[in-house]
């Protein structure tokens, strides 16, 4: 028998790498069981909940990562007009807590907001935990690292002066350009300031609450369900073991990070949600030609390409910058001069400069707003690899560097002992190269099973344009719409069945090679976009970084004024557009800034064509 026969070669795979004696029994006992089944009933499911192995679970729709991509992708396949069972396997047993390695923020701005609306329960705890933004200039100062001078926009003696819009402490040149009046602004502008673990924390409550409204539809044999599996780990994803018409196609292999029990869940799709290093991923891509996995040498799937889940990588100036937080208390104060002191709000945005100049000591510290004003202030610390800062191993040593950096900041007072041992003690992360998967879904050759990555499983980047979690939802979105007139829950396929239908309007592989054809489009601009966008934001000291900002600051001015003279017909640059025109793809946006581009570039070569020929008749005439 074929699958018997497949089962064998996966189990020898096993042995030849076998994670411990008691593991490779009970492998074996796993492979009795199923091989069993393909030989006395095709159907029969893994039972062995006392050794280790639990029963063999079933969902239509099986989603590896329980972050907010993957939340969002159970919401929306939930839902009508999908109505799937679906399943979400997370590794992490607490997502919604706060995590000060993982202290970053989200700007759900109007991209991200077409998802959220869909769900108004999600909107309004959206809107109710986070920061309204109508533009990155309000509620912003930046903090001088000599404490001679005083706090822009604060005056050291009039104490009321403390409690000023922070939009009037912005150069004012800078403020003349971007701020927009009260009858200018629309809800179009609008977005959303939100912690990761809040952003996770509100979407986890909306699954639940969902899943409770769901289960009271008992009527309802076509209403579809939500499990959530936190403390999960994803250790395999292949073609399930028997392939008649009735059965699922794949299965994903998972295991209990507190009790290491395993357990194997069979579906129609896996959606991969797992970030950048997905494990989904990897378990399509092959690494050289004489390499195969599970998905390549079945004969119920395609052959794989080699370049086809293959990550293309490109490197922008923020590639490779390391970054770290340092947690500070809620209203912490700065030092103003004559003694005042500035106490800290939750809401404003602060870059705070350290009076080293060196490119390797210089440092600043960024914070951005929270709802809670007595939240702890995460403050990020974003330095190239050789500065050092890396170099120092004990807290004691962060202590005393730092109060000399920042001789505004009382950090005897604010940042305890633990605090700085702590962060001697992280070794923080790298910003990734801008990159994408030449691959974002496979389907099983009957086009009945499927796999397909979303958000930073196909793309990822440094956080430099803030779209990480909006580019994350517009691929749930547009995954939701190709999946349509799929019939991919198994009442619908039972429906379609009894009425003597075929399965849906589109198959579940014609739907995911669409969805895969139009996001490699977008993603291909959205990455493109990433490289240029603001990747000098950052502030880094080297003679390099600064005059890549000159530059880039030079190209931001010549597009703006552009804009400006024709009356809006030539596009600003590409990272203000994306802003100004969030109706816009990312592939419109790079179209329009690349004719841009194209058309800057023919006048500049015509131009020195001329002023070359000009010189040439100078010479000859001479």
């Amino acid at each position: 028998d074929p699958d018997a026969i497949h089962v064998v070669s996966i189990i020898s795979s096993f042995y030849r790498n076998p994670y411990s004696a008691k593991m490779l029994l009970l492998l074996r006992i796993f492979a009795c069981s199923i091989a069993l089944g393909c030989f006395v009933q095709p159907t029969l499911s893994v039972a062995m909940t006392s050794t280790g192995v639990s029963a063999k679970q079933v969902a239509d729709v099986a989603i590896v990562g329980g972050g907010p991509v993957g939340l969002a992708t159970a919401l929306t396949l939930s839902h009508p007009p999908h109505n799937c069972h679906v399943c979400i396997v997370e590794s992490n047993a607490m997502v919604n807590y706060y995590d000060p390695t993982k202290a970053f923020l989200y700007n759900v701005n109007q991209r991200g907001q077409r998802l959220t609306k869909k769900f108004p329960r999600l909107h309004k705890k959206l809107i109710d935990s986070s920061i309204e933004s109508r533009g990155m200039m309000s509620n912003f100062m930046v903090v001088p690292g000599d404490p001679n001078l005083p706090l822009p926009g604060i005056d050291a003696n009039d104490s009321s002066s403390n409690s000023r819009k922070m939009s009037e402490v912005v150069n004012p040149g800078i403020e003349a350009t971007m701020k927009s009046t009260a009858a200018e602004e629309d809800d179009s502008k609008v977005s959303f300031w939100i912690p990761r673990h809040e952003m996770t924390r509100i979407m986890k409550e909306v699954v639940e609450e969902e899943n409770e409204i769901l289960e009271n539809k008992s009527d309802d044999n076509n209403a579809g369900s939500i499990t959530v599996l936190f403390g999960m780990e994803c250790m395999d994803v292949s073609p399930a073991i028997s392939t008649l018409p009735d059965d699922y196609g794949i299965q994903v292999v998972v295991k209990n990070s507190t009790t290491e029990e395993i357990s194997v869940y069979h579906c129609n799709l896996v959606v991969g949600a797992d970030g950048y290093k997905s494990t989904v991923r990897n378990s399509l891509g092959r690494t050289n030609k004489t390499s195969e996995n599970k998905f390549h040498s079945h004969k119920s799937w395609p052959e794989i390409p080699l370049h086809k889940f293959k990550l293309k990588q490109y490197k922008s100036p923020a590639t490779g910058l390391r970054i770290k937080v340092l947690q500070l208390p809620p209203q912490f104060e700065i030092n103003n001069v004559n003694g005042t002191t500035y106490k800290t709000k939750g809401s404003f945005i602060y870059a705070i400069r350290g009076v080293n100049k060196k490119p390797t000591t210089y440092l600043g510290l960024g914070l951005l707003p929270v709802k809670d004003n007595n939240a702890v202030r995460p403050a990020n610390i974003i330095t190239r690899p050789n500065h050092i800062l890396w170099t120092l191993r004990t807290g004691e040593e962060l202590k005393e560097w730092f109060s000399k950096c920042f001789p505004r900041l009382n950090f005897s007072k604010m940042v305890c002992q633990q605090e700085w041992d702590r962060l001697a003690q992280a070794e923080g992360t790298r910003f990734p190269h801008c990159q994408y998967s030449n691959g974002i879904s496979l389907s099983s050759l009957d086009t009945r099973s499927g796999v397909v990555l979303v958000g930073d499983a196909i793309h990822s980047y440094p956080p430099d344009i803030g779209q990480g979690v909006n580019s994350g939802l517009l691929d749930v979105l547009a995954l939701g719409e190709a999946l349509t007139n799929v019939h991919l829950s198994s009442s619908s396929r039972q429906q379609a069945s009894m009425k003597s239908e075929t399965l849906g309007d589109v198959s579940l592989g014609d739907a995911l090679d669409k969805f895969e054809r139009n996001r490699l489009k977008e993603t291909r601009a959205l990455v493109h976009l990433a490289r240029i966008g603001a990747p000098y934001q950052y502030n880094q000291p080297l003679r390099v970084d600064k005059l890549g900002k000159a530059l880039w600051t030079i190209n931001i001015l010549l597009r703006t004024i552009l804009n400006k003279v024709s009356f809006g017909l030539i596009p600003p640059a590409a990272i203000q557009l994306t802003n100004q025109r969030p109706d816009l793809s990312f592939h419109q946006v790079m179209f329009r800034a690349n004719l841009v581009t194209f058309g800057l570039g023919t006048v500049l070569s015509l131009l020195i064509k001329r002023i070359g020929l000009a010189l040439w008749h100078l010479i000859i005439k001479k």
